[in-house]
């Protein structure tokens, strides 16, 4: 069992946007994405259905073409392979949950 108080976590860098690897485990993966107003995470994709959950803030999510507002207490998903790409309008915290095949890299750790 694993026990964590997101709030107490929530860092943020000023160059760029922060992501921290809560858990890092075959077939799942939760990460705790952390912007400054203004910074934005670039298109990618991932082998995984993504959970983005909003803890604080306001952030545009962009799923190829779609625009999706998500604001504290709201939740969205998307399909493994999807393009997706993540604007912070405000600080915004955000919980991201992938599940399948995530056991990620190094590399991978540090883009998403």
């Amino acid at each position: 069992m694993r026990k964590q108080n997101l709030n107490d976590l929530i860092e943020y860098k000023d160059k760029a946007f922060y992501p921290k690897v809560l858990i890092n485990e075959p077939g799942y993966r939760m990460l705790l994405l952390c912007l400054r107003a203004g910074q934005t995470v670039p298109e990618h994709s991932t082998p995984e259905p993504v959970t983005v959950y909003a803890i604080h803030g306001h952030v545009t999510f962009h799923e190829g073409p779609v625009r999706c507002e998500l604001q504290a207490g709201e939740v969205v998903s998307i399909n493994a392979g999807r393009p997706h790409a993540i604007e912070a309008h405000v600080d915004s915290a955000l919980l991201v949950l992938a599940a399948g095949n995530t056991h990620a890299t190094s590399s991978e750790k540090l883009s998403l």
